[in-house]
């Protein structure tokens, strides 16, 4: 039997709404899959350091699922439903399965709440783009004036230092701190206790991590903030300490302590 003239329209219509539907969906689950990652990369790139270059093609692979599902669920409940719409003017109900989706739509809706959280983010990140510069007599100051820097501070600063100067970019996966202040050795080697590490004289290179990169390559990041002038930055002094821990994607802390001038020098970043 030929379909009728609104057969057919009604056919034209649903597959335009389902072609509407995906052009849709294709930001929104690149968003979501984006999300997810950040999430994933957030929680592991510090632990198991994966690179993060393999999370680009990740994203992609789980938005391209995402929008096979999503297009797989519009065609049934669209597309197919036009083609039963017969059976249900005559009270037939369609195959089973056809037309809904349940746990689909679930996962849709907990991805859709993902993005909210994230957007917050990324607004607060852009708020907070430019760094945070201190000064401070001594730890105590710092830590007691400025709260949002204490996490840092006590990866970073030992207890016992002065004439602190500390700038530090907060940021869910692309922050950084760095530090220059005054450190007796007896100060240095409290936070060296207590923190775990061992600082090796006159070697800036070696990275303690053994999954991370071979060779540290010093702390040029913070030697570049506090002494910008190309032609007036001083050489890395002749006698000194040393400590680095860095991730495969150069994340991790650097420092390097100055002996005969006792000011330490670290600096952090999460890639």
């Amino acid at each position: 039997m030929e379909p009728s003239e609104n057969e057919r329209k009604g056919k034209v219509l649903a597959w335009i709404t389902y072609i509407l539907n995906l052009v849709v969906g294709i930001p929104v689950f690149a968003v979501v899959s984006f999300c997810i990652v950040e999430i994933i990369g957030a929680v592991l790139v510090p632990k198991t350091n994966i690179s993060n270059g393999l999370f680009i093609p990740l994203a992609l692979l789980l938005a391209i699922c995402f929008i096979c599902l999503w297009g797989r669920y519009q065609y049934r409940v669209i597309v197919q439903k036009v083609s039963h719409s017969k059976e249900e003017k005559e009270n037939v109900s369609p195959p089973k399965g056809k037309t809904s989706h349940p746990l689909l739509l679930l996962f849709l809706l907990l991805g859709f709440i993902l993005i909210v959280p994230f957007m917050f983010l990324g607004i607060m990140d852009w708020l907070y783009r430019n760094p945070h510069k201190i000064q401070a007599r001594d730890y105590a100051e710092l830590t007691a004036n400025h709260r949002s820097a204490r996490h840092l501070a006590e990866r970073l600063i030992p207890e016992g230092a002065t004439e602190i100067d500390f700038v530090y970019r907060p940021s869910f996966r692309g922050g950084y701190a760095y530090l220059k202040c005054s450190c007796t050795q007896e100060a240095l080697r409290a936070f060296e206790a207590k923190q775990g590490i061992t600082f090796i004289e006159n070697d800036y290179r070696t990275n303690a991590n053994p999954d991370g990169p071979r060779e540290a390559g010093g702390i040029e990041m913070a030697w570049r903030y506090f002494y910008p002038d190309d032609n007036t930055r001083p050489d890395y002094p002749k006698s000194f300490l040393a400590y680095n821990y860095l991730f495969r994607n150069y994340g991790g802390r650097r420092f390097l302590y100055d002996i005969n001038q006792q000011v330490l020098y670290a600096c952090w970043s999460s890639n």
